[in-house]
Order: C-alpha cells, then structure tokens, then sequence
C-alpha cells in the first residue's frame, strides 16, 4: 500500500512539473507575429499572424489616380522589420518612383526590384473605393474587414508570448462585412 501511495505521489508530481513548463513556454517564450492594428485605437491589434523570417508580406491596391493594380512586397526580416523588396504596377503615371535598382516587365506587370529599404512599421491609409488588401500565407485579407473606412492600419512585426498570440488571434479579429 506505500508503495502505491508513492508511487501516485510521484506520478502526481510529474505532471506537475510538465505542466509547469508547459506553462512557462506558454508564457514567457516568445513568437514573432505580424500585428495589424488600427492606429490611434487603443484597443489592440484587429488582426494578428505567426510568421517566421523570410515570409512575404504583399500589400495591394488600387492606385488613386491611375486606377491599376500595386503590389508592394516586403519580407519580414531577422530583426523584426518589413523590408520592402519590389513593387509592381500596370502603368506608369502618377506616384511611380523615378528610380530602381532593377525593372523588369512580368506577364504584363512592370516590376521594380532590388530595394534595401527596411521599415519597423508600415502605416496605410484605408479607403474602400481603393481596395486595399494584405496577403500573406496564401490568404487574402481585405483591409476594410479589420479597419474603418479613411482609418489607418498600423502593421508591424514583433515579438510576444505564445499565450497573447492564442489569446489575441481570435479575440481582437473583427471582421465587418
């Protein structure tokens, strides 16, 4: 009979400890998430992600004046910032840049490539009549969904515990439509 006590005891102690370190992974280890937020709201992010070094961030819209697609491409870098890659467009006109390092012209787009420009944030202006939207993983996410109309998204990469990550992917998402 001491032998079974003990033993429970000391099966009970083990899973103790795991869940000990489970826990302390789930709260102190760190993520990188990209976190899109709509800035000047004080209540959090609207749309949060995992995403490793290396991944492709595609923002895209519809130019103002031209009315043609944009593309901006940035890769999220080791030190947490956005580093915007190329660009591509269908025409050129108003807001083309005058310089890149590389241009090339891609199944109909006009590509400009080669940029070393690093941003520890990104902030776009939302409006629905130019379509902005953020693709990343395959998905493809409209920016009216997450922010209001003439609103400001705050996109950024960062570090944070696993728990605000499980917390925060569903709890901030709001989608409006």
């Amino acid at each position: 009979m001491r032998w079974a006590l003990r033993f429970n005891a000391h099966s009970f102690m083990n899973k103790v400890k795991y869940l000990a370190v489970l826990l302390a992974i789930i709260f102190v280890i760190p993520i990188r998430v990209l976190i899109i937020a709509e800035a000047g709201k004080s209540f959090g992010p609207v749309y949060i992600l995992c995403v490793p070094a290396g991944e492709t961030v595609i923002i895209k819209y519809v130019h103002s004046v031209e009315r043609t697609p944009w593309h901006h491409y940035y890769v999220v870098t080791a030190n947490n910032k956005l580093k915007l890659v190329a660009m591509r467009f269908q025409s050129f006109g108003a807001g083309v840049p005058d310089y890149a390092p590389t241009a090339r012209i891609i199944d109909g787009w006009i590509e400009y490539a080669g940029y070393d420009q690093e941003f520890s944030n990104l902030l776009w202006n939302v409006q629905s009549s130019l379509e902005h939207r953020f693709e990343m993983h395959g998905k493809d996410i409209y920016f009216g969904d997450l922010v209001s109309d003439q609103g400001n998204a705050l996109i950024r990469v960062a570090y944070r515990p696993i728990f605000y990550y499980l917390l925060t992917q569903n709890q901030f998402r709001r989608l409006r439509r």
